[in-house]
């Protein structure tokens, strides 16, 4: 039962991931920050691990909440790895290269900047996860619905201009 209840969730998740990326795209904004350069070329992308909006030491969240968090980057990880692996334009972290996870303190900018040198592309894509909730109920109905908040960027290297929101 307990393996069923963990593909169920994997599956939502990865469906719920899927629609977000496919429905939401590289949307044009007449924003100043997120205008192309014209003569960038992506050459290949780092994908930084998955990172929350909240540090997860915060005194703001509830035990239940930094659980959830840590749920919900796991998976969004276990996504994104899943998602890219067969790209070769994109370049994914393995759980060695990461070292001791000093680099979530760090600023988006230069953390981005080592992604991007450690595995030799020009571009990153950060993903911030903001809320991440399973569902609770029964088969039939939900007390509580699943909910997952998150965000992306892609940007390009060394600058840190934003190629994609």
């Amino acid at each position: 039962m307990i393996a069923k209840k963990s593909s169920i969730k994997g599956i939502a998740l990865a469906g719920i991931l899927a629609l977000s990326f496919l429905s939401s795209g590289c949307s044009k904004k007449n924003l100043k920050s997120t205008a192309q350069p014209s003569d960038f070329a992506v050459s290949c992308v780092a994908v930084a691990p998955a990172t929350s909006g909240v540090p997860l030491g915060s005194e703001l969240l509830s035990q239940i909440e930094k659980k959830e968090l840590e749920d919900g980057q796991y998976y969004l990880n276990k996504f994104l790895k899943k998602h890219f692996l067969s790209r070769q334009d994109v370049r994914l972290f393995s759980d060695g290269q990461l070292g001791d996870r000093e680099d979530s303190a760090a600023p988006s900018l230069e953390r981005a900047r080592k992604f991007a040198g450690k595995l030799s592309c020009n571009a990153v894509l950060e993903t911030t996860l903001h809320r991440y909730k399973e569902r609770v109920g029964g088969n039939m109905t939900a007390k509580e619905p699943a909910s997952v908040a998150f965000e992306y960027r892609l940007l390009a290297m060394p600058d840190g201009e934003v190629l994609c929101l």
